[in-house]
C-alpha cells in the first residue's frame, strides 16, 4: 500500500489518459459484456492500467523532476546565502 502512495500523483496524472483510451473502446465492450459488468470491469481495468503506466512514469518523470527541483532549491539557497554574506 505504501507503493501506491508513492506513485499516487503519477496515477492521478495517467488515469485521465487511460479513461480516454477506454472510452474509445466502451461501445465494443458494452456489446460483449453489458452495462453493470462494463462499469465494474472498466474501473478495475482503469486502476490496473493506470497503476502499471504510473510504475513506469514515476521513476522516469516524477522522481527525476523531484531531484531537479531539490537541486534547484539547494542552488537557490546557496546563492541567497552567498549574497547575504
Amino acid at each position: 500500500m505504501t507503493y501506491i502512495g508513492t506513485i499516487s500523483f503519477s496515477i492521478y496524472l495517467t488515469h485521465f489518459f487511460v479513461i480516454h483510451l477506454l472510452m474509445d473502446q466502451a461501445s465494443i465492450l458494452e456489446k460483449l459484456v453489458g452495462g453493470t459488468t462494463l462499469v465494474i470491469g472498466g474501473y478495475l481495468i482503469t486502476m490496473a492500467a493506470a497503476t502499471a503506466i504510473s510504475s513506469l512514469t514515476y521513476p522516469m518523470i516524477e522522481k527525476n523532476g523531484k531531484n531537479i527541483g531539490n537541486y534547484l532549491l539547494r542552488y537557490g539557497r546557496k546563492r541567497i546565502q552567498g549574497q547575504a554574506a
